[in-house]
């Protein structure tokens, strides 16, 4: 049998032993049931109640049958409010809708573990719908005592625990009885597909998926929107165009769009004019709606316009009179509009309109540090123009290239672009932290929002952005910024693994299915193993460096993330993973050049794997006394083949053979006629001179 077929049996038998492999621990999750009590109901779809980011079913309550309950059932992989999930689960309130339950359940029709919350379903209609049937204004009384009230209650609450509803808009607000019902806040990141309406300005010009988790003062701003419609009575802004709409508050103040043109009572004035604020740092807070609610009046002056010189700045063919409106103009043209880097205009126009002499100074002090002649100097022309935005309108989102996020919001987005494959947008951000743009931002801010505990977790992260090996990168990043979401690898996405533990009996688990056609480690894995390890350094095969082709080998990496991983769990065996390694890595004995080492090595490979303990792999893969000896004796052994063959190259052929004999001949008789000649000279002295 040839080598080659050797190594080709040895892969099969380790082939066949996985498949032949039942794992003794394994993870057992309920299939289609939460808490033992609440079974979902797969044939039994909400659309209604979906979102993009989970499904609803319906669900039975095994203990009380007439229930009426839904699950929302997670994609895999999202990034879940998992703050607001943990909380509400302790939170009764009667006029929210209540989360019974919550837990990991793996979904028959899926097959697949998933992320399941059980809640109340909703009754009665959403004020959308009844709005939408005709006239129906709700008087002061009933406005304040019954919707009001409640709603700033729930949200109170919410502040203390450290949460934010940002999903209170027109369709997730229900009347039941004369009892206002507030909708769920979990089925998808904070502000999704919250209605534009109800989004303050600095969240309306924020990516869907790159706004902040918590924000209380958009709940409160939401409130306002609510009021408002209820009020009148019917949707004045249901066919308006959402571009169109973010325009004019940039001009006019979300006040004067939609509440000045409306008649209130002086305590409704103050209500609006409080909550319906563009300047977040003076937007009323729950602590303000509460006050106002006990009967403190305010008597708050109507908002001005946002106007901040009498002379606007004409840029790109259109007049600007306010920075907001100019740094969104900037963005919302990010190729054609870097021209303001060119010029003064802008920095002379803040000096002598918005008289900011510092403003002006730092923002000229960019654009003579900008080259926009030259390819070279495009990523940091960008980064100039993200700053010159970021010191325009300092309180909206971290704007660059086409990606608008704040800053509480880059794990969400991150996560979101690598689980839908977004180079564009990862590369943005990257980019974005590689510039120090967050840090740039948060020079910005007053002292009003504690930013440590984020800044620190993005510092974390940027260093891991320029470590592109396998562990690191994107990948880390993201496991570094959600450290509940569970590993991503296609090997074991359907296990739901959150922790080592978890992820090494799932790749146990899956070597039978997988072992074939996949390889047992990948970025995913890697990453999520260097996240819960805390690994900040590449990892490298040191004990193999004298070779390059295996010191940066993914698999023995792989296999030393692995060990490091079964190190820190307390199961010592995994026979099916073992298999699946060395079923991989067999190929690596074909390396060894000396025949007689290579057939014990194999056979020493195949007793490790059947120990079931990656730690002997490692110790025959990565013993440099093998490999390294291996290596200096091959390359000795090539050297002085390569010197044999080369002086049988050169007797073998007649013209060198030729000089080499006449250069031979020649020195030959040399020696000889040497030798004569001294014997002579000996003899012809001892004649003459009788010694």
């Amino acid at each position: 049998m040839t080598e080659s077929n050797e190594y080709t049996a040895s892969q099969e038998e380790l082939l066949g032993l996985v498949r032949q492999y039942i794992p003794s621990t394994t993870l057992v999750r309920p299939k289609d049931i939460v808490s033992e009590r609440y079974r979902i109901l797969t044939n039994q779809v909400l659309p209604d109640l979906s979102s993009q980011f989970a499904t609803a079913y319906a669900v039975q309550d095994e203990q009380n049958p007439d229930a009426g309950l839904y699950a929302l059932v997670y994609n895999s992989g999202v990034p879940l409010r998992q703050k607001n999930m943990d909380i509400l689960k302790d939170f009764i309130h009667p006029n929210m809708v209540s989360l019974l339950a919550s837990g990991l359940v793996e979904i028959s029709i899926l097959s697949e573990v998933r992320t399941v919350a059980v809640l109340e379903k909703p009754v009665g209609q959403s004020l959308s719908q009844i709005l939408s049937e005709g006239r129906h204004p709700v008087s002061q009384a009933i406005l304040v005592n019954y919707v009001l009230r409640p709603l700033v209650e729930v949200l109170r609450r919410f502040e203390k625990a450290g949460i934010s509803h940002n999903r209170i808009n027109l369709k997730n607000v229900y009347v039941a009885d004369s009892r206002v019902i507030l909708g769920e806040c979990i089925s998808e990141p904070a502000g999704f597909s919250q209605d534009f309406l109800f989004e303050p300005i600095e969240r309306n010009i924020t990516l869907p998926t790159g706004k902040s988790d918590y924000d209380i003062h958009a709940d409160c701003y939401a409130v306002a929107v609510l009021a408002l419609h209820l009020t009148i009575g019917f949707q004045p802004f249901v066919a308006v165009d959402k571009e169109k709409f973010v325009e004019n508050i940039m001009t006019q103040g979300s006040f004067h769009v939609l509440a000045a043109r409306w008649d209130f009572s002086d305590e409704l004035q103050d209500f609006f004019r409080g909550l319906l604020n563009d300047a977040r740092r003076e937007r009323w807070d729950t602590e303000s709606l509460e006050n106002w609610l006990s009967g403190r009046r305010f008597n708050l002056i109507i908002p001005s316009a946002p106007n901040e010189g009498s002379r606007g700045f004409d840029f790109m063919g259109r007049i600007y009179y306010n920075r907001k409106a100019i740094a969104n103009a900037i963005f919302s043209g990010w190729q054609d509009t870097r021209v303001i880097l060119s010029d003064t205009k802008l920095g002379r126009w803040i000096e002598t309109s918005v008289h900011k002499p510092d403003l002006s100074e730092a923002i000229l002090r960019i654009a003579a540090n900008s080259n926009l002649d030259n390819v070279r100097y495009e990523r940091g022309n960008n980064e100039s123009l993200a700053r010159t935005i970021i010191l325009l309108d300092p309180t909206g989102p971290i704007r660059f290239r086409h990606v608008a996020v704040m800053l509480e919001g880059i794990g969400n987005f991150l996560a979101g672009a690598l689980l839908s494959d977004g180079q564009d947008d990862i590369q943005a951000i990257m980019q974005m932290l590689e510039g120090d743009l967050p840090w740039f931002w948060l020079e910005q801010q007053g002292a009003a929002t504690d930013y440590t505990q984020i800044s620190w977790k993005l510092q974390k992260v940027r260093s891991f952005t320029r470590i592109n090996s396998i562990g690191f990168s994107v990948e880390r990043c993201v496991y570094e910024m959600h450290p509940g979401m569970p590993c991503q690898s296609k090997l074991i996405k359907r296990y739901h693994a959150t922790t080592l533990r978890e992820m090494m009996i799932a790749l146990d688990m899956c070597a039978a299915q997988r072992a074939a056609q996949d390889d047992f480690i990948d970025r995913h894995i890697a990453a999520f193993i260097t996240s819960k390890l805390e690994i900040g350094k590449e990892v490298r095969v040191t004990e193999l460096d004298v070779i390059p082709n295996l010191s940066m080998h993914t698999g023995l990496i792989g296999l030393k993330l692995l060990i490091k991983a079964q190190n820190k769990v307390d199961i010592s065996e995994f026979y099916g993973l073992c298999a699946w390694v060395a079923m991989k890595l067999m190929p690596l004995v074909g390396t060894i050049h000396k025949r007689s080492v290579r057939k014990a090595f194999r056979k020493d490979l195949m007793a490790a794997v059947a120990s079931g303990r990656l730690r002997n792999i490692s110790n025959l893969l990565l013993n440099p006394a093998v490999f390294v000896t291996d290596h200096n004796d091959f390359y000795h052994a090539l050297a002085v083949y390569k010197h044999r063959k080369q002086q049988i190259a050169e007797l073998n052929n007649p013209k060198i053979l030729m000089r080499h004999s006449r250069m031979a001949g020649r020195g030959i008789a040399q020696i000889i006629s040497y030798g004569v000649c001294l014997t002579t000279v000996y003899y012809t002295l001892k004649a003459y001179l009788h010694f």
